[in-house]
């Protein structure tokens, strides 16, 4: 694996790092706050249900609740949203706010190339906390149910830690588009134009 490669999953660690850290000193006054200790004696099962909630997380920022909804009845993710129009096409808490992100990160990725090293590591970012978050979530499943556990997921308990990701997202993205344009010579490697 080259160098360059290898700093990609090192800076996403590091991005997740401080959450982590937080949640691994807070005491066991919760079950919930025992999530660490679930992980390491379930490893297998908070592998299994990982990447599923990791996807429940990434749609609930996009569409409404009513369509990114789950059930995890018999221990397996099954959808149970419904579709009330393009109204579920956002989610109306944030008022597709992770839309205008990802909108304003695409213009970004157009208009300033010289960026884009910045977008990818600012994505990182955003997919490292995800993926933290769904990790979490996962192994509260081997203590309760998976079904209690997309519980977590929901906008009352996982929003607290989304919008202000989403916010983040937003504020770098934008500081990015209007910041002054590197000039070509300071722009390394194949970018360069």
């Amino acid at each position: 694996m080259s160098r360059s490669l290898l700093r990609i999953p090192v800076f996403c660690l590091l991005a997740a790092l401080p959450y982590l850290w937080l949640r691994m000193r807070i005491p066991v006054l919760h079950y919930e706050s025992g999530w660490a200790g679930y992980a390491l004696h379930h490893p297998g099962a908070t592998l299994a249900n990982w990447p599923g909630l990791f996807l429940v997380l990434l749609a609930r920022c996009f569409v409404s609740p009513g369509l990114a909804n789950w059930s995890g009845a018999e221990g397996r993710l099954q959808w149970a949203g419904t579709w009330d129009g393009l109204s579920s096409l956002y989610n109306h808490s944030t008022l597709g706010l992770a839309w205008l992100c990802l909108l304003l990160t695409g213009a970004l990725w157009i208009a300033v190339p010289g960026r884009r090293r910045a977008v990818v590591w600012v994505l990182g970012v955003m997919v490292s906390a995800l993926v933290a978050f769904s990790g979490v979530f996962a192994s509260l499943a081997n203590f309760t149910s998976l079904d209690h556990a997309l519980h977590y997921t929901d906008e009352e308990t996982a929003g607290r830690y989304l919008f202000p990701l989403l916010l983040g997202w937003w504020a770098a993205v934008t500081t990015l588009l209007f910041a002054e344009r590197p000039s070509p010579a300071t722009i390394p490697g194949p970018d360069r134009r």
